[in-house]
């Protein structure tokens, strides 16, 4: 995967990935936190609800780039969204990348992708979070960082489920899953443990970060 751009790689940490969000203007009552467990019953207990979107960052070793590329053959190359859709999705060309406007809602795939790629905020705001984690940051930016991010959100238009997954060259539609606003309902959390599965394989190295509305703010309006 080429990218014209190098940022310093995001640990996956909610304190980390809440204080990014919130320094490129996304609402203070949001916050991520971990999501320990898709089966034990008393972890999962404790989660949040309701969950309106989920970032899983998983090792991109093994055949990785032969699942984008054949994930890349079936997904369609329309530009723009589709009559139903209230979700924006972004192409990667910003290497351990993560200020979405309403603006670029009329873009092109390729000039959303380029104005977020020009933005000294968002790249401003995205070292000052990378610098807060726990993790060594790397000397280079450009150091091959062998994680990658992917993000599920639910459409609240067509309450259809989305891959968002920058390295990939459109959205990837999932399908209906169920009419309220929790993501981890049925049939959600089943497609979810499908998802990981296809994405991980084995390997036990992947985490799970949701997005909620911080219990201090329950009933705020987002």
């Amino acid at each position: 995967m080429s990218y014209t751009k190098h940022y310093i790689p995001l640990e996956c940490n909610p304190e980390v990935f809440t204080d990014l969000i919130h320094l490129i203007g996304v609402s203070s009552v949001l916050e991520f936190q971990d999501f320990y467990s898709l089966e034990d019953p008393v972890l999962s207990a404790n989660i949040t609800c309701p969950v309106l979107a989920l970032t899983l960052v998983f090792s991109t070793l093994g055949d990785y780039e032969e699942k984008v590329a054949a994930r890349e053959a079936v997904i369609s190359k329309n530009d723009g969204l589709e009559e139903g859709d209230d979700v924006i999705w972004f192409k990667q060309t910003i290497h351990n990348a993560s200020e979405l406007l309403k603006s670029y809602l009329s873009l092109s795939r390729l000039d959303r992708a380029k104005t977020l790629e020009d933005s000294e905020a968002l790249e401003t705001a995205h070292r000052v979070a990378a610098l807060q984690g726990d993790s060594k940051v790397p000397e280079n930016e450009e150091d091959e960082v062998d994680y990658h991010y992917v993000c599920l959100v639910k459409s609240s238009a067509n309450h259809h489920l989305y891959g968002l997954d920058g390295d990939l060259d459109g959205p990837v539609n999932h399908g209906l899953i169920g009419t309220d606003g929790d993501l981890l309902d049925e049939p959600g959390l089943d497609f979810l443990m499908k998802y990981i599965k296809e994405k991980t394989g084995n390997d036990v190295g992947f985490s799970i970060l949701t997005l909620v509305i911080s219990s201090a703010n329950t009933g705020a309006d987002v």
